[in-house]
Order: structure tokens, then sequence, then C-alpha cells
């Protein structure tokens, strides 16, 4: 839909007015100083000097109004629809006639007050036009009001390209809901990534709420393309902020998919498999959010979300033909604005068994097995390079290694290896060296390296499952046979602490994923969720709710609606 085509066509429409007053305004202004001159000789020649170039001048601007300026941009000779050919035939019950542009409309002051806010006012002021027979309607086109009184006595809105803008004028003059309604239905079904910012100056300009809802429900829902545009790198800062912002709004939900396959006791359903589940915690029940949009017997992934975007990396095993037998790298996003999957670009690297990280916009794929290897143990290969994977032009690139072979991996219970998280600016990872958990830090933007500190706790530490950064603070959940804890890391202050233990062995299926202050995990023995509040230092379970399949889980946050 070509938006710059019905933003400057239309004889009644606010910008070719202004457009017009900015190109004739050099023109008349000089000849209205030589009439002020003139005018100080004598008063009659004044007025009818006045006059005929106020004549002349309405003249050649009813001209130039009914002109459609789009020539200019398209190159084409085209003019403005003609006024109407015949009068409207007459409407049933009609007690009041409109006239418009001197083409008079039948219609019913109960039906106008009805549909309209602005004949409401009219017909029930008490003033004479509420009385009257014939009333005048002016700055609407007669083309346009044609449009609207069929509209109002049940039929569809007629809307076009090319007269969308008028509509909405008119609309939004005679606070007709009706018409906006036709409108946005028809931008629903026209709107794209390239006009929907134009259609969002128009809205604004006549201050249609429903219409700047409708293109920043739009934006929202096709983020990811919309950045892409021309269009988006018009948007000031502030409104780019807010759409973020609107992103990332609505509920939050935590969500877990399988790992590796999920089972069910010690049977793998293949139909799990591919399933993504949601807690609805006031419910207190797991529903089903959506299926992987490819049929595979086994699955090994990790995920990240950015921008309320869901990535799920890695590789699947197909439930039939010659690849059955053998891992296919693969890469989906989800988008639950919309409930629909995105086949994006797989990693450079076969990988499996590797951390997936967000930062500012981008996805670092750190480490991780060779996606064959039949288990991931020291013995198996391993990846030390990092690749990086930008949506907006949907590519993976390597930009760096691990500081192996000094440092070994450490293993964690999910086999997400290294264990690796997101905080500030850079990449914080966890290695080994004799025995000992090592912290690194990875700053992208100098591609530079820092050992940081040792972790202490070793004996309580002696499995992590996972580790997450919230505000300033890092925290590392682990444990041994005895207790499991939780343990932070101040970066700015380097300093470490041992927060709240959990007595009771529950074994973490690893995996862990934070809602507003809290982190949830899921246990692999009662297969439900427990939470632990930063804030009160507890732990505390999210519910009864049995989770819908065991085996390693991965967490995610998500929010929708």
């Amino acid at each position: 839909m070509k938006l710059s085509r019905f933003l400057c066509f239309g004889g009644s429409n606010l910008i070719l007015r202004e457009r017009l007053r900015r190109y004739l305004g050099p023109i008349f202004d000089p000849v209205r100083d030589k009439v002020t001159r003139v005018c100080q000789t004598t008063v009659t020649v004044t007025m009818e000097i006045l006059l005929w170039t106020y004549a002349y001048t309405h003249a050649l601007l009813s001209i130039l109004l009914v002109w459609d300026i789009t020539p200019a941009i398209t190159g084409r000779k085209t003019y403005a629809p003609s006024p109407l050919d015949q009068r409207r035939k007459p409407q049933r019950n009609s007690d009041v006639v409109i006239l418009v542009d001197e083409y008079e409309f039948e219609a019913n002051k109960a039906i106008l007050s009805e549909k309209s806010e602005y004949f409401r006012a009219m017909f029930g002021s008490g003033m004479k036009e509420s009385n009257q027979r014939i009333l005048t309607l002016h700055g609407v086109p007669a083309a346009i009001f044609d449009i609207i009184i069929d509209c109002v006595h049940g039929s569809p809105l007629a809307v076009t390209d090319e007269n969308l803008a008028d509509l909405v004028a008119a609309a939004s003059f005679l606070q007709m809901p009706c018409v906006i309604t036709g409108c946005v239905f028809f931008l629903r079904a026209n709107m794209d990534v390239e006009n929907c910012t134009d259609v969002l100056a128009l809205a604004e300009m006549y201050g249609v709420q429903e219409i700047i809802d409708e293109v920043h429900k739009f934006m929202r829902d096709n983020y990811i393309d919309f950045c892409k545009s021309e269009s988006y790198q018009l948007l000031s800062p502030e409104k780019r902020e807010y759409l973020k912002t609107l992103r990332n709004s609505g509920k939050q939900y935590i969500g877990i998919i399988s790992k590796e396959g999920a089972m069910r006791g010690l049977q793998v359903d293949p139909d799990d498999v591919k399933k993504l589940h949601y807690y609805d915690e006031e419910q207190d029940k797991w529903k089903l959010l959506a299926n992987l949009p490819v049929e595979v017997s086994r699955w090994n992934c990790s995920i990240a979300v950015i921008d309320n975007y869901l990535y799920v990396v890695g590789g699947f095993k197909p439930r039939t033909g010659d690849s059955c037998f053998q891992y296919l790298p693969g890469a989906y996003r989800y988008n639950p604005c919309k409930n629909s999957w995105e086949e994006v670009r797989a990693m450079r690297k076969r990988r499996r068994h590797f951390s997936l990280v967000p930062l500012e916009g981008a996805l670092y794929a750190i480490g991780g097995w060779w996606l064959d290897a039949f288990a991931p143990d020291a013995r198996s290969r391993m990846f030390d390079s990092i690749e990086k994977y930008d949506p907006e032009s949907d590519r993976w690139s390597i930009v760096t290694t691990l500081p192996l072979p000094r440092y070994r991996v450490h293993m964690t219970l999910t086999h997400d290896n290294p264990l690796a998280v997101a905080f500030d600016s850079s990449i914080f990872i966890l290695l080994a060296y004799r025995g000992i958990i090592v912290m690194h830090q990875y700053t992208p933007s100098t591609d530079k390296w820092r050992e940081v500190c040792e972790v202490p706790f070793h004996n309580e530490l002696y499995t992590v499952y996972t580790m997450l950064s919230l505000d300033d603070v890092i925290y590392i959940i682990g444990g041994n046979f005895e207790e499991n804890i939780v343990v932070s890391y101040t970066p700015e202050t380097d300093e470490w602490t041992k927060l709240s233990s959990v007595t009771r062995v529950a074994y973490f299926n690893g995996s862990a994923t934070l809602r507003g202050r809290k982190i949830y995990i899921g246990t692999a023995e009662d297969q439900t969720l427990q939470v632990y509040d930063v804030d009160t230092n507890t732990w505390q379970p999210a519910g009864g709710a049995t989770m819908p399949f065991l085996g390693p889980l991965v967490a995610f946050t998500l929010s929708l609606g």
C-alpha cells in the first residue's frame, strides 16, 4: 500500500492544504502588500481590490486543491475523483437532508445520532439546526460523505488506499467510531513494515487512538521485521524505546522444553519431544504453549529469549528418512505475539550441550560438544569457539575462542558447557583449573578475556546447576550430596556471599529462569517447580502441579497476551 499517495490525496486533507499555502504564499504575499499600500488612498478602491484578490485566490486555490499532487511522486497524470454524477437515492424514513458541496444526502436523524457524536450533539442541542430540514456540512468532501452515509446505513466501508486519509479525517471530525472501525479492519489487511509509520503519523495527526493502538500492536507483533525497515530508522529514540518496552509487556509465564527427549517415568514419548509448555500459576496447571515446527524423534537444544522471541537452537533427529539416525543442525524462532515459528539460520558449528547467551540483542553460542558425539563427557570432542548470531541479518559469525586448554570445562548437570551468563556488557563463564572453579569474563566490544577470580565454596558447589544475573548480582545455584545452596557474586565489589541452603536434597533438573525477582527451577524428584525469592532469601514450592515430563529440561520466561 502506497501511503504516500493517500497522505497527499484529497481536497480536504490538511497536509495538502498546508503544502499549498507554503507554495502559494510567496506569490500572493507581494500582492497583499501592494493592496495594503493602495488601501491608504481610498477605502472604496481598497475594498474592490481586496474582493478581487480574494476571489482570484480562492478560485486558484480551489482548482489546485482538487488536483492530485501524486504525479510529482509517481510521474503519472491523474485527477481527483469528479463530484458525484447523480444525487443519492432517497433513504427510507429520512427526516433530514445534509447538504455537502451542493449535493443532497437524505438521512435519518436517529441513525446519524446513534453513529456520530457530532450529529448527536447537533440534533440534541436545542439550537435551530436541530429542527431544520436541510443542514449544510462543511469540511467533508461529498465523495467521502457518500461513503460514510453508506456505512452508517449498514454497508461495508468502501475504504481504499486513496481515500483512507480523508475517511480518517472525516471520522475524527464527525466522531464516528463505525468508520474508524472500518479503517482499522482495512489497515490490518494492508499495513506493512514500510507504511506503518505513515499510518501512525496520520492517526496521531487526527488523534485517533484506535488506529494508534493498532499500529503499535502491528509494530510489536512484527518487531524484528520492522526493525530491519527504513521506517524504523526514522523513529525517535524515545519511540524506539517505547516499542521495545511494548514488545516485552504483558504477563510473564514460566515455560519449559525438553532438552534431549521427553520422558514420562522411564518411557520416552516421541510426541512430547517437540512440545513447549507454560505454567499457569493461577490455575496451578501446566498448559501446552506450542509445538516445534518439525517432526523429530530426538532433539538437543539450547534456548534463549531476546525481545520476547524464543530461540531454540541445536540439532534434531528426524523421525523418518535417511537422516533419522543422525543429528541435523537447526534453529527456530518462536513469536508468542503471533503464535508462529520461523526457521532461522543454523550455527556454523555442529554443537550440542552448549551455552546460548543473549547479550545486547545478539546470541552467543559458547563451547559445547560435537553434535554427533555419543555423549558429552571429558573424552568427547569439544568446541572451543564462540559464535555470534545477529537476528537482523540472520547470520552467525565466529568471534573468539575459549581460553583452553589451560582451563577445563566445569561439568554441569544440564551439560551446558561451559556454564555462562550475560552481565552488563560482558559474558561471565565458569571454567575449571585443577579442580577449582574459575570465573572468567569476556567483553565482546573489546574482544578481551579476563580471569576474574576463583569461585569459593568448593565443597558445597560440587555440582553447579545454573547461573543467572539480576541487577548487579550474579547468582549460582549448586549443591552436593547433603544440601543445595545459592551463592551470589557482585562484580563491582568482587564479593561472594553464601545465601540460602536447602538441607533436603532435591535434585534439580538443571535449568532455571527468572521472573521478576524470583528464580524458578524444577526438581527431578517430584517434578515440581521450586522458587527462590531473591529479596527474602527463601525457598518455597511454586505449586503442586506436576511438570509434564522428566529428563533434562530447559526453562524460559515469555510474556504472553
